[in-house]
């Protein structure tokens, strides 16, 4: 699954950004411009897809917190639109199907949009999901044909679309047929008044049960709640895991030793890719493994080194040796569609660093998006990596480089200026202290 773009408004000072995704994209900006909140987003995107709404909400300590405001409590929704594309072979009902000629021609495009706001009343965290839709669009090359839309909104019924059968060819009746199971079985045998008992589609109560019979939405939001906002700190990395069939980095990267040894038992080519990149760090290490702790019972990494009498605790390598593991480990877990660790080179030395952002930029089957205020990282970068952000009248701007100033890739490419060279130089107004510019 490929992440086309996301579309934030009113979440914290992100009144409405957009950002489209790349293979790798850094996004980087003065203290205080919103990097963290956008961070803080994506990794709400991925609750809400993963636990549920109020589970993100709740986590987040409420509608106020999270709700874009000046001086009182906001009364204005905060709205996400996620634009996605799926291919056939990665919707269960078409893995593992002898594929016609016609079928590597098509893939899913996906538009899901959902707006939260503060219901009525004197709590703070009291919240309503006012409006969700779910669009899929079947996408030829060709031509684009909206095959469902399911949309909902509080106190109305939830409204349906479905493309006709009569109105495609046999091919693409039958991609339909898989790609939305129960709805288009029901459409089938002329009962479309029973869609409106599917479980979940009570007034007002948003989408998320609807995801079961739709295996299209399902597989969606399945990727999506992988998405993973990483503030890595070497001190969680070091602490004993539990491993689980299907463990996960948390977000501070605990829950390290559980994820490799889920990764080096199940992943074994991401695995290797791991151990290529930590052999570069460590040049006469020979394995990672893991052990029960004798203290917690959970477990533990050992680092084993040619020549070496007993392996390595994590306690005993040092911040960047654990640090570098937790970050290949993220760029590499191939479950979700896009890994976004917030600023990469705390505790990393720059030559790790360098290998790190090289590993980035060969990863071709997510996105990865980094932020940072590094000199030594942007130096690293090239103008079409970065985007800038700044706030201006209290709200956070996204732009890519290239587009802020359009002489950059001629001033890097053929003039020998570096990236931090650019942005430190004062040829971008929105980049200077103090500066107010909002375009």
């Amino acid at each position: 699954m490929k992440l086309e773009s996301l579309r934030i408004k009113r979440f914290k000072s992100l009144y409405d950004v957009s950002l489209d995704f790349s293979r790798f994209r850094v996004l980087t900006g003065p203290n205080g411009s919103g990097k963290s909140n956008l961070v803080d987003a994506i990794g709400f995107l991925g609750e809400v897809y993963r636990f549920g709404t109020e589970y993100a909400v709740g986590r987040s300590g409420g509608i106020d917190s999270i709700a874009f405001r000046a001086t009182r409590r906001t009364t204005i929704g905060v709205q996400f639109l996620v634009k996605a594309s799926l291919s056939l072979s990665e919707v269960p009902r078409f893995t593992g199907r002898r594929n016609g000629p016609q079928d590597s021609d098509y893939e899913f495009r996906i538009e899901h949009s959902f707006t939260i706001k503060p219901a009525s009343g004197k709590s703070t965290s009291d919240y309503a999901l006012t409006e969700e839709s779910f669009t899929v669009f079947l996408d030829s090359g060709d031509t684009l044909l909206k095959i469902l839309q399911i949309s909902t909104e509080a106190h109305a019924d939830t409204r349906i679309y479905m493309v006709e059968s009569h109105e495609v060819n046999p091919a693409i009746r039958e991609i339909c047929k898989n790609a939305l199971g129960f709805f288009w079985r029901e459409r089938e045998r002329g009962s479309q008044e029973e869609l409106f008992s599917v479980p979940g589609m009570q007034s007002g109560s948003g989408l998320d049960d609807i995801a079961v019979p739709i295996p299209v939405f399902r597989e969606f939001r399945r990727r999506m709640s992988f998405i993973q906002a990483y503030r890595l700190n070497p001190a969680a990395c070091r602490n004993p895991g539990a491993l689980t069939p299907n463990a996960s980095l948390e977000s501070d990267g605990g829950n390290l030793p559980a994820v490799v040894a889920r990764t080096a038992l199940r992943q074994k080519e991401v695995w290797l890719k791991v151990m290529s990149g930590m052999r570069h760090i460590m040049s006469n290490l020979e394995n990672i493994s893991t052990e029960p702790s004798p203290d917690s019972g959970g477990l533990v990494l050992k680092f084993h080194e040619t020549g070496s009498g007993r392996p390595w605790s994590a306690r005993e390598v040092s911040d960047g040796t654990i640090q570098a593991l937790a970050l290949l480990l993220a760029l590499h877990d191939r479950r979700g569609p896009i890994v976004l660790i917030e600023e990469p080179e705390n505790a990393v030395h720059p030559w790790v660093l360098r290998r790190f952002l090289e590993e980035c930029r060969q990863v071709e089957d997510r996105q990865v998006v980094l932020t940072t205020h590094s000199p030594i990282l942007l130096k690293l970068l090239r103008p079409e990596e970065v985007v800038l952000l700044w706030r201006a009248g209290g709200r956070s701007h996204i732009k890519p480089l290239i587009k802020a100033l359009p002489d950059s890739k001629d001033l890097y490419y053929e003039k020998g200026f570096d990236v931090f060279d650019l942005y430190d130089s004062g040829l971008i107004p929105q980049t200077l202290p103090g500066s107010d510019v909002e375009g």
